[in-house]
């Protein structure tokens, strides 16, 4: 099925932001994001709840992993949301995290995921060529939230 352009969001200023404070977020834009992967990407899991009198095995859903979220980013070492991904990193801090999606048309505020997090890796890439690429990679702790456009 084609999706058809009323339906469909473009990508282009969606962001996503850093706070290393967890109880009165201060966010700071990470710049140079060109890709997000893996928002509500995990799975929940199976408890086994089968007995003797069971015909066959019998589960329960588990508890939802929110599994990683991905960027790609271009490195900028002035970057103060990179900064603060580095930080966190170094000192394993539990951190929060919100992908604000762009304002469509008749809106006045676009959707946003809200988590918490922390950065497991924060590789740079370097080649001929090309300029400075890096791969964070974000641990969900906790649910996403998901706040609807307006």
């Amino acid at each position: 099925m084609a999706v058809t352009p009323a339906v469909a969001r473009k990508a282009q200023g969606t962001t996503i932001s850093i706070s290393s404070n967890v109880t009165t977020p201060v966010y700071t834009v990470i710049k140079n994001v060109t890709t997000i992967d893996g928002i509500q990407g995990g799975s929940a899991s199976d408890i086994e709840v089968t007995n003797l009198s069971s015909v066959a095995k019998e589960f329960v859903t588990g508890l939802i992993d929110n599994g990683e979220i991905s960027l790609n980013v271009k490195y900028d070492y002035a970057d103060a949301g990179q900064g603060i991904v580095q930080t966190a990193l170094t000192n394993s801090a539990l951190c929060i995290f919100k992908v604000a999606l762009p304002v469509a048309a008749g809106e006045t505020t676009g959707a946003s995921f809200t988590f918490q997090g922390t950065p497991k890796t924060f590789s740079k890439s370097i080649g001929v060529d090309g300029v400075i690429e890096s791969s964070i990679s974000i641990k969900v702790s906790g649910s996403v939230t998901i706040t609807a456009a307006a």
